[in-house]
């Protein structure tokens, strides 16, 4: 979940290769067009030049949250009591950083903050996506070239496809697609859209980039989150990213009941609580992959959020930055792409005003 935004990303045809793209036209029986390449983003109008007026979407209220009311999830388990972990918290003051955050802004050097979700229908149209991750290979029956394919029910026009760093495209380009009614979540990392894709072409849409492991994941929120057959997630931590996210509706109900997805410029290169995995690569760092961080006390003020710090935490799950061996920078706490926001004085804090408590 980069922090500042790879503004090459902006440019035409700079998020897939030229050759990858070639290569994609010939999975259909027609050869590519040959026309005027012509940007085909979502909110293309917006995207290389008024990406100012972009309009700022807001986000769908959801009366039915991913796992509500499913037993045994990490992140609703209060830590208003827990034991201080004094070995880690009194090494903070020599780590300490910035901790803010920021969503549903006019977008910034084209970029807007906060991650989106979007209402889908998982039984629905499911649009392929060609998968970065894996080969394309071959079936040696036919000849035929095997392309990896994931189907998501992404929004079809006139709607909008929403996702992380838009409307000019930029940062981890997050998308979540939750279906209520089934209780299917699919969270998606590095969503793009082939700027040259023919109306002709299987593929409108990739995921993923070299090096990432499953960028899709379908979580069935009915069950427990790390229950067998559940993915690993699309974050470094291997957890679920939208209920760890303040949403505006929760925000305004003031009912902020889960504990708070953060990100950090680095951290330990070891893990702790439900994190499955992490990115960290500072040994010894007091903060460490899945670390719950609480509000001390005398922080605490009547604000949702700076309540939800102290009673439920911040939840330590990815990195916001690439800077080997180096804690410096912004941590961020994440909050949704939402206009709303604009009417709300977030909280900033220090991560010296914070306490490591023991899981």
């Amino acid at each position: 979940m980069d922090d500042v935004p790879d503004l090459t990303r902006r440019l035409l045809l700079a998020s897939v290769p030229l050759s990858a793209l070639v290569a994609v036209g010939a999975c259909s029986a027609t050869a590519p067009s040959e026309g005027p390449v012509t940007v085909r983003e979502a909110d293309a109008q917006y995207a290389l030049r008024r990406w100012q007026q972009w309009p700022i979407p807001t986000m769908p209220d959801l009366p039915l949250a991913p796992w509500d009311g499913v037993p045994g999830c990490f992140w609703k388990q209060s830590i208003a009591s827990a034991a201080v972990d004094l070995g880690r918290t009194v090494q903070l003051p020599a780590v300490d950083i910035p901790l803010e955050t920021a969503g549903g802004n006019v977008p910034y050097k084209g970029f807007s903050y906060g991650l989106p979700y979007q209402l889908v229908d998982s039984t629905g149209v499911m649009t392929p996506a060609l998968d970065k991750t894996r080969p394309v290979t071959v079936d040696l029956r036919t000849r035929e070239l095997q392309w990896p394919t994931e189907y998501l029910p992404l929004p079809l026009p006139p709607d909008v496809v929403r996702r992380e760093g838009d409307p000019t495209g930029g940062f981890d380009k997050h998308w979540m697609g939750y279906d209520p009614p089934a209780r299917v979540l699919y969270e998606v990392i590095q969503l793009n859209r082939l700027w040259l894709a023919d109306e002709e072409n299987r593929f409108e849409w990739t995921v993923g980039y070299d090096g990432i492991v499953g960028p899709v994941a379908r979580w069935d929120t009915s069950k427990l989150w790390n229950a067998p057959g559940q993915p690993p997630g699309v974050v470094a931590t291997e957890v679920p990213l939208l209920p760890l996210i303040v949403r505006y509706d929760e925000y305004a109900a003031g009912a902020i009941d889960h504990a708070i997805f953060c990100v950090f410029p680095n951290y330990a290169t070891e893990i702790t609580g439900a994190a499955r995995g992490g990115d960290g690569d500072i040994p010894g760092h007091p903060v460490r992959g899945g670390e719950r961080l609480r509000l001390k006390e005398q922080f605490v003020t009547s604000d949702p959020i700076s309540r939800a710090a102290h009673e439920f935490g911040l939840f330590c799950g990815d990195r916001n930055a690439h800077n080997p061996g180096d804690h410096r920078g912004t941590a961020r706490f994440t909050i949704t792409q939402d206009v709303r926001w604009q009417r709300v004085t977030l909280p900033k804090w220090q991560l010296s005003q914070f306490e490591v408590v023991v899981q």
